[in-house]
């Protein structure tokens, strides 16, 4: 059940908002920028958060509370955390959320329970006495119910486990909402009200993706699109096994017709003897515990920002980490691998349309963006498509990524900037104006996209299915705003996926320009080896303003300096006088 909402947007200042969309680790590098830029406009800042994250301690958390995955929630807030710097109770606070127990199982579980009871000397030292009666409230019922929930087949795994993470889960869990466990944790904090962290899916259940690859291979969670993970086994205090590690599974389980099982049928049979959160029958690959796995291939958070996640464990890159092919879709699915649409959390929503900047942060662009950005509503309101015919936000910003990760590869074949913005283009526009999506999947066939040979290719139709939520059948044409604003068609396809020309190249670029504007105006960027290649005329024609920034290099990795972050921002949503005298700003190599 997906909780009902408020749809006020957040309070505001003498300006429209700013909305941020990104996901954890590497957004949070940037949160000081964005400060500075709200306290220019006096407005209200929001960030928009995915919780469909399965990896790390939150996957353990998953699997025996269900729910969200709050990981990416909790971290914004405790990086929220104000006067942390000089403030010795803050600091202690923002010290204890983002607390980790230690890796081995055991000596996790001991300190676990110091802390419930108070005894931990180091975390408690500065909280003042109120709070941290309060705070030990909340961790004390979601021991309770650890222990409640405790089967043989089944006990929690408390190795590197987050503080905040449990706070917030035991928070919901007494409350039955995640908004109330979020505001709890804000309000001990002292975090803004001028300053939000917006769950995107408002729910008490989990919520996975999955991701369609170019070549037809399907995907299922988020941890195993951003990370490859090596095979994860059952928990220790699972089933038995024989002396090979082979699971012994009841006669029942193999007494077939055939006397064999698929290998699914077996992990699957084999998870169904485990009794926690996941329903039975949900895909083995969503039952497993992530706690450990591997970054090889860099996610966007340790390539654009050059450190690790916090639940993750830095890798250096491998060839083999790469996927084999580009990711052509995103998309919901439930516990058994169907795909669903969710709706968005109305506070999303409002706080888009009472935004005066929406901005796309670095971070994994298929795990951090678009899993917000294909739920229903959400492209409407940053395009400007609301029922009481106001308009969206006018600056929509793209912070460009400084190198390509597992997700904008393969090695072969990296994306450019370009690919960035017509891939947010796409699932923004999947759900929103009139299947704004779909005309980008039919621009991306025009001349500028030709093959080597200089020849338009014919358009795949399953990709071009790919690139909506709902796949149709029929043809697929330009929104009929568009052809009302402009008395022309472009292009069209059909469900033979044979295209149609447009009447003129002008006439194509200007409609794929205009689709491209509703959903990103400018693009901030980096210029230096490893970053991806920006065609500044390319994107020009795209109706994108592209802003190149200084660099720093920090271990061998190309980041943003703060300084002219803020700078190109301003340019873009701040200072009106400082529009011209920032356009020039050139990376550092």
């Amino acid at each position: 059940m997906t909780e009902t909402s408020r749809a006020s947007p957040p309070p505001r200042g003498n300006s429209g908002g700013i909305v941020v969309f990104g996901g954890g680790t590497a957004t949070n590098s940037l949160v000081d920028v964005f400060e500075r830029i709200r306290a220019q406009r006096n407005c209200s800042l929001s960030y928009v958060i995915p919780i469909s994250d399965n990896g790390g301690s939150s996957s353990e958390l998953i699997r025996v509370f269900g729910g969200p995955g709050i990981g990416d929630v909790r971290s914004r807030l405790v990086r929220l955390i104000p006067g942390s710097d000089t403030d010795p109770e803050q600091r202690a606070l923002r010290e204890l959320f983002n607390h980790r127990l230690p890796s081995e199982r055991e000596r996790a579980r001991v300190e676990w329970l110091d802390v419930v009871e108070g005894r931990d000397r180091v975390l408690w030292h500065d909280v003042s006495s109120e709070k941290r009666e309060l705070v030990r409230s909340v961790l004390n019922l979601a021991n309770l119910e650890i222990v409640k929930r405790a089967r043989p087949s089944s006990t929690f795994n408390f190795a590197k486990a987050s503080i905040g993470n449990l706070f917030l889960t035991g928070a919901r869990v007494f409350t039955g909402s995640l908004e109330s466990g979020i505001y709890l944790l804000s309000s001990i904090c002292s975090i803004p009200s001028t300053v939000s962290a917006l769950p995107v899916i408002n729910s008490n259940f989990t919520h996975h993706i999955s991701a369609g690859l170019a070549d037809g291979t399907v995907i299922t969670g988020q941890n195993a699109i951003s990370h490859p993970s090596a095979p994860t086994s059952l928990p220790a205090s699972g089933p038995d096994q024989d002396a090979e590690g082979r699971l012994l599974l009841p006669p029942a389980l193999t007494d077939t017709a055939s006397g064999t099982m698929t290998p699914l049928e077996t992990e699957t049979a084999a998870h169904d003897l485990i009794e926690d959160a996941t329903l039975p029958g949900s895909l083995p690959s969503l039952r497993k515990p992530y706690i450990e796995f591997s970054k090889g291939g860099g996610g966007a958070t340790k390539n654009a920002e050059g450190k690790a996640g916090e639940d993750e464990h830095a890798a250096d890159d491998d060839d083999d980490d790469h996927l084999p092919a580009r990711i052509d879709r995103i998309w919901y699915i439930n516990p058994y691998g169907h795909e669903i649409r969710p709706v968005p959390n109305p506070k999303v929503l409002a706080a888009i349309r009472g935004a005066g900047a929406v901005v796309y942060s670095i971070g994994s662009l298929y795990t951090s963006l678009m899993p917000s950005l294909i739920l229903r509503g959400v492209g409407d309101a940053i395009a400007g498509v609301n029922g009481n015919g106001a308009g969206g936000p006018k600056h929509k910003v793209l912070i460009l990524n400084s190198s390509i990760d597992r997700e904008t590869g393969p090695s072969g074949d990296p994306y450019t900037a370009a690919d960035f913005v017509r891939a947010i283009v796409r699932g923004a526009g999947s759900q929103g104006v009139q299947g704004a999506g779909k005309e980008l999947a039919a621009a991306d066939s025009l001349p500028h996209r030709s093959n080597k040979d200089g020849a338009i290719p014919n358009a795949n139709p399953t990709t071009t299915a790919n690139a909506s939520i709902s796949a149709p059948s029929t043809t697929v044409t330009v929104t009929a705003a568009a052809a009302q604003n402009d008395q022309k068609t472009p292009a069209s396809v059909s469900g033979s996926g044979l295209w149609s020309p447009p009447a003129s190249q002008s006439q194509a670029w200007s409609a794929e320009a205009e689709q491209v504007r509703r959903y990103v105006t400018h693009l901030i960027y980096l210029e230096g080896g490893g970053a991806p290649r920006v065609d500044r005329e390319e994107l020009g024609r795209l109706g994108v303003e592209c802003i190149r920034v200084y660099g720093r290099r920090v271990d061998g990795m190309l980041r943003y300096d703060e300084a002219g972050l803020t700078r190109a921002l301003e340019a873009v949503v701040g200072r009106p006088d400082s529009m011209g005298r920032n356009r020039r700003n050139t990376s550092g190599q």
